[in-house]
């Protein structure tokens, strides 16, 4: 649920409700989060989706309507202005399913690493300011709706654009198309200066990211993708190799060639 009585709003919370919550991720990936002992948080504006982001601007856009488009492209200029990055960690709660080895695990050959949630509080907890928080993606339109209403109609007593720079440093990275519900997304994100963060080079980018080291709780399973021919065996080993010694190592029930 979105709590209305806040001011600023934000997406709803990690609160107890899962004992676990899953990453997709290339084999790669995953021996680098295993050996490093930590897991990166990566601007969200730079990811594979074209699209990132950009789900919230049009639900305003289209509750305000043709009453302030000029006052609304000025709020999205000011909020890139503010030289901030929005870091995120995707996560979702299903842990086998075909959508997501395809998209997300190197078409199958990947892993699906989970992740202990309350470990993943304690995580953010410790950072200090800026730290992560775990939220819920909204996929129901109405509730999109109420929110951009809600911040419309208040913003109309602040200064021009406080109140949406407020909430869309939250819900800019939290409201995705209906069409993508199936993958029951949660997000550990994170809004820090670009001057603060830590950098990758990617082929054609730098892109700005925040490390955070692991505990050996906060891995508490890891399923092999239908297309990984890796021997179960061999990622415990190398699990045990790092300290993570009480991790489940399952296979993918999902069938893909």
């Amino acid at each position: 649920m979105i709590d209305f009585e806040r001011d600023p709003i934000r997406p709803e919370l990690w609160n107890n409700q899962r004992e676990t919550l899953y990453h997709y991720c290339s084999a790669s990936t995953f021996q680098l989060i295993a050996s490093n002992k930590t897991v990166r948080l990566s601007d969200l504006a730079q990811s594979n989706d074209s699209a990132e982001g950009e789900w919230y601007w049009s639900v305003l856009r289209n509750v305000v309507g043709d009453i302030a488009p000029q006052w609304l492209d000025q709020t999205r200029a000011y909020h890139a202005a503010q030289g901030n990055a929005t870091l995120g960690l995707c996560l979702t709660e299903d842990d086998d399913l075909l959508s997501q080895w395809r998209g997300y695990a190197d078409d199958g050959r990947g892993v699906c690493i989970g992740f202990s949630a309350s470990a993943l509080f304690r995580l953010a907890e410790e950072i200090g300011e800026g730290k992560p928080r775990l939220y819920r993606v909204e996929y129901n339109e109405d509730d999109q709706r109420r929110v951009a209403e809600w911040v419309s109609e208040r913003q109309g007593s602040r200064k021009t654009t406080d109140h949406i720079i407020e909430n869309s440093d939250y819900f800019q990275f939290a409201f995705k198309n209906n069409g993508f519900r199936e993958e029951r997304e949660w997000r550990l994100m994170a809004i820090k200066p670009l001057a603060q963060c830590d950098y990758t080079a990617r082929a054609d980018r730098l892109v700005p990211i925040l490390v955070l080291p692991l505990s050996p709780a906060a891995i508490v399973s890891v399923r092999l993708g239908p297309r990984n021919n890796t021997p179960p065996e061999v990622v415990r080993g190398m699990l045990a190799r790092y300290g993570f010694h009480e991790t489940v190592v399952e296979t993918a029930t999902a069938t893909y060639r």
